[in-house]
């Protein structure tokens, strides 16, 4: 068995392409996932897109960088880590969050 290797996808914009004929295919891949700016409501939609397209089936595990000034809608009783976990889950794979890649803090440093 080889050794897992990392794949980085921007959940929203990278989603929306799909399916296409060069679409992402993450076998044997650890999916890091993080956003910046985007609505958590897009951010499912988006993950969503890619599970019922089949292209996580295959990942070995999802790392959850970080998700700057990615609202929630008001008054709800739920995190963005609860949608995150709620619509990850179902893959049966380990999933790590809050691991500090710094990628989404860098690009708004710009």
């Amino acid at each position: 068995m080889s050794a897992a290797q990392p794949s980085r996808f921007d959940t929203t914009s990278e989603a929306r392409h799909l399916p296409s004929r060069g679409q992402p295919h993450f076998r044997d891949s650890i999916v890091v996932l993080e956003d910046v700016t985007e609505l958590a409501c897009r951010i499912d939609r988006s993950i969503m897109t890619l599970r019922h397209a089949g292209i996580l089936d295959r990942a070995r595990a999802i790392v959850l960088g970080e998700f700057v000034r990615c609202p929630l809608p008001a008054g709800v009783d739920y995190s963005l880590a609860d949608v995150l976990l709620d619509v990850l889950a179902p893959l049966g794979v380990p999933i790590y969050g809050g691991l500090p890649l710094d990628m989404a803090s860098a690009i708004c440093r710009g």
